[in-house]
């Protein structure tokens, strides 16, 4: 066709063709928003923005497609994988639960033992290197109390001889008991 030879009804034609798929490209548009939310995925690892690790959280479809699932930062949830996590987590409230009971049990015994740990020291009492919590750790097992080394605490090293307060926290749970060091 030549430009001259276009007359006012191809115009018009031209015209509500390009309405129509300007109206069509925006019903799709907006449509697939509403239709679909996102995507349900379970983290493997703490995403930042959007969950902790083995949360199940709602992502934009194209989102856990593309970034997500490949990085392994999160797998679909499934009913299998649901099913799996909730699992996981009863197994973890378990365990916590299990802990939390064992150092009650050697917290309550810590009031009636006392604790002695030898070191070395020269004559006016102060020790060579400050006492580790390894060294009370391993005093405590002598007496069937079993703490590891880094639920102990101290307030300030320990670099002299006599009675020094150790704090022993599991979470929020904290005990205070008395260490003595005697030099050797």
């Amino acid at each position: 066709m030549n430009p001259v030879e276009v007359g006012n009804t191809d115009i018009q034609r031209m015209q509500l063709r390009r309405s129509r798929y300007q109206y069509v490209t925006q019903e799709v548009r907006y449509s697939s928003r509403s239709i679909s939310n996102g995507m349900k995925v379970i983290l493997l690892q703490d995403v930042a923005k959007i969950g902790r690790r083995f949360q199940i959280v709602e992502v934009p479809h194209g989102f856990a497609m593309n970034k997500l699932i490949p990085q392994r930062l999160a797998k679909e949830a499934t009913p299998l994988n649901v099913k799996q996590v909730q699992a996981r987590s009863l197994k973890v409230a378990s365990d916590h639960a299990a802990a939390d009971a064992a150092f009650h049990d050697a917290t309550a015994r810590l009031g009636q033992v006392t604790v002695t740990v030898s070191v070395e020291a020269n004559e006016s009492g102060h020790l060579f290197q400050a006492l580790k919590m390894d060294r009370v750790a391993e005093a405590l097992k002598e007496h069937d109390i079993v703490l590891s080394a880094a639920q102990l605490s101290a307030q300030a090293p320990i670099k002299s001889v006599g009675e020094h307060t150790i704090h022993a926290t599991s979470g929020t749970n904290t005990k205070e008991f008395t260490v003595t060091v005697i030099a050797k």
